[in-house]
C-alpha cells in the first residue's frame, strides 16, 4: 500500500495540514467577533457561521468550481491550493464553534486586566490572549486535520489533473475489488487521523 501510494498519503497529511491551520488563522478573529458582540449581533453572527457546514459539500464543490475555475486563477483551481480552499471551506464551522467555546470561558476582566498590561494588541495577543487559548486553538486544529483527512465529496469535485489523496484512491480502489489494498490504506487512514490527534491527547494526559 505504501509503495503504490505513498505520494498521495504524503499530499493527503501535508495539505490537511495546511488547511487545519488556514482555518485556525481564519477562524479565530471570526470568533472574537462573534464574541465581542452583543444582542441580535451575535445571535446574527453565530447563524452565519454555520453556513459554511450547512451546504451539501456537493454544493460547495459546484460553487467552487464555478468561483476559482477562471483565467484569472487558473494557477490556484489546477493546484492543490483548491483542495485547501475546499477543506477550509467546509471545516470553517467546528473550528469557530470550539474557539467560541473556548474564549466564553475566559474572565473577562482577565482581557480587561489584559489591555491595561500590554495596549499594543498584537503583544496582547501574542503573549496573554493565545496562551490562555491553546486548549481550544489546538483542539479546533485537531478536529479540523482529522476531518480533512477524510473527505471525499468535495474533494471529488475540484481535485486537480495529477493529484490524489487517501480517501480518493481508496473511493477508486474499491470499485476494483481490490479488497487488501483498500483494507491497508484504511488502515494507513485511521494511523494518520490517530497521528494527528496526538498533540491533543498527549497535552490531554500532561494535564492530568
Amino acid at each position: 500500500a505504501w509503495n503504490t501510494s505513498h505520494k498521495e498519503i504524503i499530499s493527503t497529511v501535508l495539505t490537511a495540514t495546511l488547511a487545519a491551520t488556514l482555518v485556525v488563522v481564519v477562524a479565530y478573529p471570526l470568533a472574537r467577533s462573534i464574541c465581542a458582540a452583543t444582542g441580535w449581533r451575535r445571535n446574527l453572527l453565530d447563524m452565519i457561521s454555520y453556513l459554511p457546514f450547512a451546504f451539501p459539500a456537493t454544493l460547495l464543490g459546484i460553487g467552487l468550481i464555478h468561483t476559482w475555475n477562471q483565467p484569472q486563477t487558473e494557477w490556484l483551481y489546477t493546484s492543490t491550493m483548491i483542495l485547501v480552499i475546499a477543506w477550509s471551506a467546509h471545516f470553517l464551522a467546528f473550528a469557530i464553534r470550539i474557539l467560541v467555546a473556548g474564549m466564553r470561558q475566559l474572565e473577562p476582566h482577565v482581557l480587561e486586566a489584559a489591555c491595561l498590561c500590554e495596549p499594543a494588541w498584537w503583544r496582547r495577543l501574542w503573549r496573554i490572549e493565545l496562551p490562555l487559548l491553546g486548549r481550544a486553538i489546538l483542539t479546533a486544529w485537531c478536529v479540523v486535520c482529522v476531518f480533512s483527512l477524510g473527505e471525499l465529496s468535495t474533494t471529488l469535485l475540484v481535485i486537480p489533473p495529477g493529484k490524489g489523496t487517501i480517501s480518493l484512491k481508496i473511493y477508486t480502489l474499491m470499485h476494483y475489488g481490490a479488497g487488501p489494498l483498500v483494507a491497508a490504506l484504511s488502515i494507513i487512514l485511521i494511523g494518520c487521523s490517530l497521528l494527528m490527534a496526538s498533540p491533543l491527547i498527549l497535552v490531554k494526559r500532561v494535564r492530568l
